[in-house]
């Protein structure tokens, strides 16, 4: 999503403070987040700094009138958005401003938007990143951050009186007028693309880990490598092919289907392009939590120093929320995705068109924006979806059918799905073809990518199918289940 108001300098220090908040008043109901009176009064706190600094900034250097600012600009799914983004030609200036005299911790936060625009923003990677805070009070310190020196400027402060100088002095400083002046419309529209040493850091961070609740898969890790060694396969056939595949990777609970969807997108073949999705906000928070805990941990085992913003910034390269990525890209003009390869975990949660317009999102459902968006690629792509059977746990989860009939509405795309998809037993709430399926050509069925062994009940292998015998309401086979188990001392 763009900023909620664009425009060059010159423009922006004549603009009404009121037409200014209107229009980012309208900018934020369009965003789908209710408008308090605290964001109004803060606007109207900020703006007379911002129009006054830039004005003294006019004055001193002309040229400047055609720098251009971004309010409130959306990090693209990262999920925070920046008060303030000065583009004085080839200098990106990222603005936090506190309004008040209270002692603040801005410096820590701007310091992270720079980090994250240098790291993930597109447009952003190999320009100059200068952050800054405005602010009358106390303003703490960032703290360290050598891992992020080469890529953003050391913060600078300014109190309200002193914006325009603070601005002046990064002008002179920072600019190179012989390089390419960054084009605004299109930093505007940059999309989430992590850069070469954080998908690097990242997968040492990962391939590396001892997180117990990722790694520990003692039991059928036969199984969990099949799985991916077939979909590495498929990733290489779609590039090679230039094609576009969709693959379903069924497991019991526990069986490691997430841990497939992590390491897939880790692997050498697959990194460059790839990110793991789930709408699963917790379990989001707790992958990248585990990480990066264990991160730091095993750091300060070995004697080094490793802070948990460097930690944080690496994890952040490939786990991430599917409903902001669907937002992001699933809209009029939206850019397509960096990405041609995305994992989908938990994939039968996704939200039915009901639940979607209950969240003020388009009328559609999550699978058709997320099969639309990847369907958008010029060329190659592959969408993962990682199912689990009985797993549509909220209101307006879709299940596994509402992926069969957003394919219906997209040509030329191959499946390759687990059996346990194409053949099922249970009356229909985990089959992905209810009726009315693509032609069969295009359907491959990859026994490989069914897990069947819950490493989280390794004595107990039948268990999973006893439960989902009972989800399903199948009685003579929950009744015969047990008398066909092992029994084990």
């Amino acid at each position: 999503m763009p900023a909620y108001y664009r425009a060059p300098l010159g423009i922006f220090v004549t603009e009404p403070a009121s037409s200014i908040i209107g229009v980012l008043a309208v900018a934020n109901r369009k965003a789908r987040f209710p408008l308090e009176p605290e964001a109004v009064e803060a606007w109207e706190l900020q703006l007379p700094p911002l129009v006054q600094g830039c004005r003294q900034l006019i004055s001193e250097l002309p040229e400047a009138a055609r720098f251009e600012i971004l309010l409130e600009y959306p990090i693209p799914r990262v999920g925070k958005r920046i008060d303030a983004v000065i583009l004085m030609h080839d200098v990106i200036v990222a603005i936090e401003t506190k309004t008040g005299l209270s002692a603040t911790t801005a410096e820590r936060q701007v310091d992270d938007y720079a980090i994250n625009l240098a790291c993930f923003h597109e447009p952003s990677a190999h320009r100059t990143v200068v952050p800054m805070v405005i602010s009358d009070g106390h303003v703490a310190s960032g703290g360290a951050r050598p891992f992020a020196d080469d890529v953003v400027r050391p913060s600078r402060r300014a109190n309200t009186s002193e914006v325009g100088d603070v601005l002046i002095r990064i002008a002179r400083e920072e600019r190179h007028s012989g390089s390419l002046p960054i084009d605004p419309a299109a930093w505007d529209a940059g999309i989430f693309h992590p850069i070469p040493p954080i998908i690097d850091a990242a997968v040492r961070l990962y391939s590396e880990n001892e997180v117990f609740e990722i790694g520990h898969a003692c039991a059928a890790r036969e199984d969990l490598d099949k799985a991916i060694s077939s979909l590495t396969t498929i990733v290489r056939r779609a590039r090679e092919r230039n094609e576009k595949s969709i693959c379903f990777i069924t497991g019991v609970p526990g069986s490691g289907k997430t841990l497939v969807g992590l390491n897939a997108v880790h692997h050498p073949d697959i990194r460059e392009t790839a990110s793991f999705l789930s709408g699963n906000g917790p379990l989001v928070k707790i992958l990248r939590e585990a990480l990066i805990r264990d991160d730091v941990r095993r750091a300060h085992i070995a004697g080094n120093r490793r802070t948990r913003r460097a930690a944080e910034t690496a994890v952040h390269a490939f786990i991430q929320s599917v409903h902001r990525f669907a937002d992001d890209h699933y809209k009029d003009q939206a850019p397509t995705p960096a990405q041609r390869v995305i994992v989908f975990d938990e994939a039968q949660r996704a939200w039915d068109s009901k639940q979607n317009e209950r969240a003020s999102r388009p009328t559609v459902s999550e699978a058709h924006m997320m099969m639309d968006v990847m369907n958008r690629h010029a060329g190659w792509c592959v969408l993962v979806c990682l199912v689990g059977g009985g797993q549509e746990i909220n209101r307006g989860e879709a299940g596994l059918p509402e992926w069969g009939v957003a394919l219906r509405g997209f040509d030329g795309w191959n499946i390759y799905a687990s059996p346990e998809v194409l053949n099922d037993t249970s009356g229909g709430s985990f089959s992905l073809f209810s009726e009315d399926a693509p032609r069969s050509d295009r359907i491959s069925t990859i026994q490989d990518f069914h897990l069947k062994v819950s490493n989280r009940s390794i004595r107990a292998t039948q268990m999973s199918e006893w439960v989902d015998a009972v989800l399903r309401g199948d009685h003579s086979a929950q009744r015969a289940l047990p008398k066909t188990c092992p029994v084990r001392p």
